[in-house]
């Protein structure tokens, strides 16, 4: 797919669409994913991602017990908002555990699932719905995109690690705000700087990264080039943000922190070994 960016008049053209929308740059929200990395403890994580602007904390989980043990006894850590992306066949089993980790979004996997419950729809959560590439946007059904908060695209082959973004997802990200002008949308799997450049012109919400993100040579570095309105990717992390220029999110952000809660420990609980294969994911 070709695509054209007329910066001057905030236009993008799709060449292959034969189609002109005009876009403005918007504030993108990062949600880190925690399991792409095991060598520093939660608590310094957090604390770091926290420090360079980082809105969520995206956990992917499969309904695995010593995922939930871990979050629920590390939970003092977790000073920014949670964002699960829950993969499993019968996702409603798993809703009553939620209630003890209070995340701030819920997104279930759709490929997955043979039935949604209503149930999934009371949770005190922003709602998702994930689709892989293949999965049409009206395989979903309006009746069901109306009901959600945000739809979450998967960008890259499930599994593969470092994968490669897959473009007909900007056709998809372009459909939906078209039909859904209300529907916020994340992407997940395959953002580099380049890519979060034509994602922030086309009006995503949310990015999802892991190893991209917690590459711990360009740790600050990466998440400016996220941040930043530029195609030009920043590969210093002493690259001083002007004042005048520095990313803020909007007022309007449906996503707020949550409050830190102190803690007289520090955390002793090891990484999840059943999150060992989401290592240097994205």
């Amino acid at each position: 797919m070709d695509i054209f960016i007329d910066i001057k008049n905030c236009t993008i053209i799709y060449k292959s669409w034969n189609f002109n929308s005009k876009i403005t740059f918007v504030t993108m929200k990062i949600s880190a994913s925690i399991f792409a990395q095991n060598q520093k403890t939660i608590d310094e994580l957090v604390a770091e991602l926290q420090k360079i602007g980082v809105t969520m904390l995206h956990v992917d989980w499969k309904g695995e017990a010593d995922v939930i043990v871990f979050l629920e006894e590390n939970l003092s850590h977790l000073t920014l908002p949670l964002d699960v992306h829950l993969i499993h066949a019968q996702p409603q089993q798993f809703f009553s555990s939620l209630s003890a980790i209070k995340p701030q979004r819920v997104c279930l996997q759709f490929e997955e699932m043979n039935s949604i419950d209503s149930v999934f729809f009371s949770l005190p959560a922003l709602k998702g719905m994930a689709i892989t590439t293949q999965t049409h946007i009206s395989t979903l059904g309006s009746a069901l995109i109306e009901q959600l908060d945000f739809v979450m695209l998967m960008c890259t082959t499930p599994g593969a690690s470092g994968g490669k973004f897959q473009k007909e997802n900007f056709q998809k990200i372009n459909q939906l705000k078209y039909e859904y002008p209300n529907l916020f949308i994340t992407i997940d799997g395959g953002v580099n700087s380049e890519v979060a450049f034509i994602l922030r012109l086309l009006g995503v919400d949310t990015i999802v990264s892991g190893s991209y993100l917690m590459d711990k040579s360009e740790y600050g570095a990466n998440m400016l080039n996220f941040k930043m309105p530029t195609k030009v990717p920043i590969t210093s992390t002493s690259a001083a943000v002007p004042a005048s220029r520095s990313p803020t999110a909007p007022s309007s952000s449906r996503t707020t922190a949550r409050p830190s809660r102190p803690s007289s420990r520090a955390s002793s609980v090891r990484w999840p070994a059943s999150t060992a294969g989401s290592f240097q994911r994205r």
